[in-house]
């Protein structure tokens, strides 16, 4: 699927797309609301495998709605925990969105421009790193005045694990979880920026069907190792702590950047079409399934990123559609009362004061009918000749 077609390059400060930062709420939202539900709840029985896994009839069980006191609060309560539980998945989106931007705003230059990958480098890691270092010296500190606090691991200056966990080694099992346990994600998006330049010269060089369909095969593959064959510290490898687990998921954001730049008319195309939501829908829910298992893992969680990327381009372009349609709709109406605030302002004070009152008043106030004075005549042509203005 190489592209022929010659690419669209967008000026360099070309608009930002819109339904890019509305997938990133959604992913943002999704991840806070997953936080919240484990604390009041508990993990879903689903996403990464783990070693310690109950049976599946009893994970299973675990979907069963939990009683409350009142019909509302259960309904509110359940549909909370199940929205939380699938929370988790706007990782997955983030990885796709890391993917599609860093590949756009290379794939939008002009062909002659070079890549200076060590400017890029060093742009990254300026944005990456300064508020992770910040927040190992501000545990390092505040565990030092406080005391070591439950559950948490000694934080010392003197621990090798604390400056592996400062240059991002976060893929060991005493880093992985060392200090946060959510910083496993910075850990994974240092690897993935290291290996970008690498994947984009192998995107430009092979064309996106090719590299879509080895990328999937590595990351499979190496699912498959991490989750069967090693068959120990599945959640860890699961979640990614080696980036080739996740791989596919950072590489279909990129090939959709590719795609969006070489080929605009027939990817917006595709999204235009009814068939791939359906498609969509359909995916997510068999990787839904899959995911109650640690062989379906081998695939749930990169079918997981399509499916719901799909699912939050759709939605987040109904939403900015609507958004659209309601300033239409309110534009219409300040214009409507910019024009009648218009014909207002021409309007003689004694038409404007006989408006707000009863008819009677208007007799009394007008008396019998008799020709239009001048000043009438003067207000009159005031409302037409504005009319015509608007």
């Amino acid at each position: 699927m190489k592209p022929q077609a010659q690419p669209v390059y967008p000026a360099e400060g070309a608009t930002r797309l819109a339904w890019v930062d509305s997938i990133k709420g959604l992913a943002i939202l999704g991840i806070l609301l997953y936080h919240v539900v484990i604390l009041i709840f508990d993990i879903p029985p689903f996403d990464h495998p783990k070693d310690d896994w109950l049976p599946l009839a009893e994970r299973i069980a675990r979907l069963q709605p939990r009683p409350h006191e009142t019909l509302a609060i259960s309904l509110l309560a359940n549909v909370l925990r199940y929205l939380g539980w699938l929370g988790y998945q706007g990782v997955h989106l983030f990885l796709v969105l890391s993917g599609f931007t860093l590949a756009y705003s290379l794939a939008r230059r002009l062909p002659t421009a070079d890549t200076n990958w060590r400017q890029f480098f060093q742009r990254r890691l300026w944005r990456l790193l300064p508020l992770y270092w910040a927040g190992h010296f501000f545990f390092l500190v505040f565990q030092a005045l406080v005391g070591q606090l439950v559950a948490q691991p000694k934080i010392s200056l003197l621990d090798s694990r604390f400056h592996l966990s400062l240059v991002g080694v976060r893929f060991l099992p005493t880093t992985f979880a060392y200090i946060s346990p959510a910083w496993w994600y910075f850990g994974l998006i240092v690897q993935l920026h290291l290996v970008f330049p690498l994947l984009w010269i192998w995107l430009q060089r092979k064309g996106l069907l090719h590299f879509w369909i080895a990328t999937a095969t590595i990351t499979l593959v190496s699912r498959f190792i991490a989750l069967i064959i090693v068959g120990n510290q599945r959640e860890m490898w699961s979640m990614g702590a080696l980036f080739a687990t996740r791989l596919f998921e950072f590489t279909f954001g990129m090939g959709l950047a590719y795609w969006l730049v070489h080929r605009p008319e027939s990817l917006k195309h595709l999204w235009q079409k009814r068939w791939p939501l359906v498609a969509a829908g359909l995916a997510y829910l068999l990787a839904l399934a899959l995911s109650f298992t640690v062989v379906g893992s081998i695939v749930a969680h990169s079918l997981i990123a399509v499916s719901l990327f799909g699912i939050s381009h759709a939605f987040s372009q109904y939403s900015l559609s609507s958004v659209k349609l309601l300033e239409q709709i309110i534009g219409r109406m300040v214009r409507q009362t910019v024009l009648w605030a218009n014909d207002l302002a021409s309007t003689p004070p004694v038409v404007v004061y006989c408006v707000g009152q009863r008819p009677s008043t208007w007799s009394a106030l007008l008396g019998p009918a008799r020709p239009l004075s001048a000043l009438d005549r003067a207000g009159i042509s005031g409302l037409q000749r504005n009319r015509r203005t608007y």
